[in-house]
């Protein structure tokens, strides 16, 4: 697949051009679609509980969850569990995704594509408060295409601010993107989300 440049264009027939589609992320769609992205994912760290409350977060990445009819999951890069198992056995690791603690239980992963596949019951689901949004909202059965816009959204450990040992800052960085390469222009801002930890 070539990269995208100022001469690239979407494909013939594409009912919209690439500055309309770009002023409508600006716009209210951006926001929509950031919504969207934030409801299908969250941060999960770890930290070590000291007395007193929680040390800092050593690590974080992100998890994206998936429901379908036999089961609700979540995917997140195998690098990110294998930091965090490196760890097992150490004293007072504590696990969470936003504040559900969770404890990672590895339904498949596979060490060539870096993905990761885990358990997700649904008290935790519960406590996040998420409502999963389902992946094809017009048409279920469409395939991702070249050409075509696509959602990516994550919790980076560069936006994690940890306000004090209770509170932390979570900036979601989100992104347009299109099947050949990224967009210039990303989703308006940067959300900011702040959760108190429980121990």
């Amino acid at each position: 697949m070539a990269g995208f440049s100022e001469n690239w264009s979407y494909p013939e027939g594409h009912p919209i051009s690439r500055e309309r589609a770009e002023a409508l992320l600006r716009g209210g769609l951006g926001a929509h679609y950031l919504t969207i992205i934030q409801q299908s994912c969250a941060p999960i760290y770890w930290y070590r509980s000291v007395a007193g409350g929680r040390g800092g977060i050593i690590a974080n990445g992100t998890i994206t969850f998936v429901r379908t009819p036999l089961r609700s999951f979540g995917v997140t890069a195998n690098h990110v569990i294998q930091d965090y198992e490196a760890l097992i056995g150490s004293e007072g690791l504590v696990a969470q995704i936003f504040q559900a603690r969770y404890e990672p239980k590895v339904i498949a992963r596979s060490e060539r594509l870096d993905l990761i596949t885990l358990d997700i019951p649904e008290q935790v689901l519960s406590e996040l408060g998420k409502k999963i949004v389902p992946l094809s909202l017009p048409r279920p059965h469409d395939v991702p295409q070249e050409g075509r816009g696509i959602l990516l959204g994550g919790y980076v450990g560069q936006e994690r601010r940890e306000v004090s040992p209770s509170v932390v800052e979570w900036g979601m960085l989100a992104r347009s993107a299109s099947l050949v390469a990224f967009l210039k222009s990303r989703l308006p801002g940067r959300r900011t989300e702040s959760i108190t930890l429980t121990f």
